[in-house]
């Protein structure tokens, strides 16, 4: 539902907060909206795969500025 076209219409100050299911936004699309500073933060406690199993999800990698 939230990809980067959505993240694209928000202003620059916004944050995302994604409590409710992984799959409600696109987690690659949302690690690009905050590296390029699209959005200014996020806060999730779901992700797309749970328990996230490769270190190298997007939003676990640590180069997020959140």
């Amino acid at each position: 539902m939230i990809d980067c076209e959505k993240l694209c219409l928000m202003k620059k100050t916004a944050v995302l907060i994604n409590e409710a299911r992984g799959p409600v936004t696109n987690e690659d699309d949302l690690a690009w909206a905050l590296q390029e500073g699209v959005i200014s933060g996020a806060a999730a406690d779901v992700f797309n795969q749970e328990p996230p199993l490769s270190p190298e999800t997007q939003m676990l990698r640590g180069t997020i500025p959140c």
